[in-house]
């Protein structure tokens, strides 16, 4: 039963922080995108009067930003937006079964938008969350937004790969990065993608991104089971000799010296 209260404890320490009118809007509206409806939440303290706008002008936003990642799944951009840097993330039409997925499931964004804040309030550090919002067409989910504050801190794997920081010191990071799954599971929750482009090094500490994956468990033997995937993944990504990871990354990314 811990795992099982805890998982209800989490979505009520969320859902009484969302309920915080002064903080987020509620999107629900067909007069922004039309002829679509818009579903989602922004936060009023980034976006102050301009929600409506940045949502219904997304797509250039995106298109005109600096490219990070696209494919079949997720495109993901850094953009400007009130001279700031924010990275949005859209979550691509798949296909009806995939969008009928998300219609009744809730969408990826959705999620991710609350894992964030429920991170955030058990001290894991994750870039802010600044809003999400849901494009539906004839009631289905068709695609979806997430839009998070940009941290400037280096990947691990920048770290290694741009020699950042000396070999001497990736045992201390590595440490923290063992330090963070322990809390991470201690707490009834798994990450489900542990790679060095997943976790950022800022100010000196950790900054976990790209939360996907993660899951807040309701059953012992699914946590179980997922913390194995987890420290699978540390052991044969993380874990390793620095040294290594970065012969192995010039030679995937074609990188002479």
């Amino acid at each position: 039963m811990a795992i099982a209260d805890d998982h209800k404890k989490y979505r009520a320490i969320v859902k009484n922080m969302l309920a915080d009118g002064g903080l987020f809007e509620n999107i629900n509206s067909a007069e922004i995108h039309p002829p679509y409806r818009i579903k989602g939440m922004m936060r009023r303290d980034f976006f102050g009067n301009t929600a409506a706008n940045i949502i219904s002008g997304i797509d250039p936003l995106l298109k005109n930003g600096t490219i990070i990642k696209t494919d079949r799944a997720t495109t993901v951009s850094k953009a400007s937006i009130a001279g700031q840097n924010v990275i949005i993330k859209r979550y691509n039409n798949q296909g009806f079964l995939n969008s009928l997925k998300y219609t009744l499931a809730g969408s990826r964004a959705k999620r991710v938008w609350r894992e964030t804040y429920l991170l955030q309030q058990l001290g894991i550090t994750t870039p802010i969350a600044l809003g999400y919002f849901d494009v539906l067409h004839n009631g289905r989910v068709i695609r979806s937004y997430l839009l998070n504050a940009f941290c400037s801190g280096p990947s691990l794997h920048d770290l290694l790969l741009n020699s950042i920081i000396t070999l001497d010191e990736w045992p201390a990071i590595n440490d923290q990065v063992n330090n963070l799954l322990n809390i991470l599971h201690s707490k009834g929750i798994t990450h489900g993608d542990i790679k060095h482009t997943n976790i950022l090094y800022e100010k000196g500490g950790l900054v976990l991104i790209d939360l996907d994956s993660l899951a807040i468990h309701r059953s012992e033997k699914k946590l179980k089971r997922s913390i194995e995937k987890d420290r699978k993944a540390y052991t044969k990504k993380i874990n390793l000799d620095p040294n290594e990871y970065i012969k192995r990354k010039k030679i995937e990314l074609n990188i002479s010296h």
